[in-house]
């Protein structure tokens, strides 16, 4: 018998070895569900618009649920300060010159 590369496509008991294929991505799944991914006029269809928006608002939910980064905390938090020590000197200022508008 001539090896012609389909020997080793045999498995043990003598059956044919099937070509193990990818299962279709969820936009291959998507597409053939809708049976077309847009419109003829570029916009998506129902089913992707639905379909997007079901995916980003669990995206966005998971992100919001983690906690905030010790070093964006730090930054909120000396940011805060800042605007503290500024809203003080603004008062401050603006009493300074009312007074000097009252000694004048």
């Amino acid at each position: 018998m001539s090896d012609d590369g389909k020997a080793s496509a045999v498995r043990a008991g003598g059956m044919p070895a099937v070509e193990e294929v990818a299962p279709p991505t969820e936009q291959a799944v998507a597409v053939r569900a809708a049976g077309q991914a847009r419109p003829s006029d570029g916009s998506l269809n129902e089913f992707a618009r639905t379909r997007l928006g079901t995916h980003l608002r669990a995206l966005y939910d998971s992100v919001v649920q983690q906690p905030v980064p010790d070093q964006f905390r730090d930054l909120i938090a000396r940011l805060e300060a800042g605007e503290a020590r500024a809203e003080e000197t603004d008062t401050k200022a603006a009493s300074d010159a009312g007074a000097s508008r009252r000694d004048a």
